[in-house]
């Protein structure tokens, strides 16, 4: 097809054809696939796509280090136990009810369970969760997400927070294999306390979780990639492969809806 013929098509027919009211249902319908196709809004229940990408820790590392932020009951460490069997895991949970059942589980699935909330600084914060559903996987350090975008009722309680270059520091350790992040909303501020660990680059692999949490937070991908210098990245696709985020065109890029984004180190 010529340039020509192209432009001709998007410009006049596309517009005279699909600006139609009638055309606004097929318009919608297109949208969805091409979002699931490129990694958005594209939950999957089995998890698939996160035990493909798990499945590429293992094949780099059969003794990795993870660490699980937002940990909740440990439903992400069991995922991981299960693909990755030699697996170092440590999970962070603040909630105290959440981080009761997160520890009832701890020796059954080998896991380090840390009572901590993680953030760009040490200190205390107050935790948003259901008044009456503590403990719930909603539970975020960012106003409104309970009221505004679940629509229930809220209460906050105070909880420590620490940062990721601390940990790491007070464990010794040289290196990160994989740290995951799903923290509705607050995923930036985790990237800001392990400033010093990703500058070094000495964390193989970042899984972060982007959704509608990110507009009441004001956080962007782009941020995320200022955030990761020396790293590359992606959207995870439901077949586990790998979408580079280096397009910076907005409308591609800037969806607010549940994806998961992979950082990778860049070859050197």
């Amino acid at each position: 097809m010529s340039t020509s013929l192209r432009n001709l098509l998007l410009n006049k027919a596309v517009p005279f054809v699909f600006s139609r009211p009638a055309a606004q249902p097929v318009n919608r319908a297109l949208f969805r696939i091409a979002a699931i196709g490129m990694g958005v809004s594209s939950f999957d229940g089995t998890q698939s796509d996160e035990r493909r990408f798990l499945k590429r820790i293992a094949a780099q590392n059969r003794n990795p280090i993870v660490l699980d932020v937002g940990a909740n009951s440990g439903q992400y460490a069991k995922l991981v136990r299960g693909e990755i069997p030699g697996a170092e895991i440590y999970s962070f949970e603040p909630h105290p009810v959440a981080f009761a059942r997160l520890q009832a589980t701890a020796g059954a699935l080998r896991i380090h369970a840390v009572n901590a909330g993680v953030g760009s600084a040490e200190g205390t914060a107050e935790l948003h969760d259901y008044e009456q559903d503590p403990g719930s996987e909603h539970a975020s350090l960012i106003p409104g997400v309970i009221e505004q975008l679940h629509h229930g009722m809220s209460k906050s309680i105070p909880v420590q927070i620490i940062t990721i270059d601390s940990f790491v520091a007070a464990q010794a350790f040289k290196h990160v294999d994989l740290l995951k992040v799903d923290v509705e909303g607050f995923e930036l501020e985790v990237l800001k306390g392990a400033r010093a660990l990703i500058e070094a680059g000495s964390v193989n692999a970042i899984q972060l979780e982007f959704n509608e949490m990110s507009v009441l937070s004001r956080t962007f991908i782009r941020d995320f990639t200022q955030a990761l210098p020396g790293y590359h990245l992606h959207r995870l696709l439901r077949n586990g492969a790998l979408l580079s985020l280096a397009d910076t065109n907005i409308l591609r890029r800037e969806l607010f809806c549940y994806q998961n984004l992979i950082a990778l180190k860049q070859a050197s």
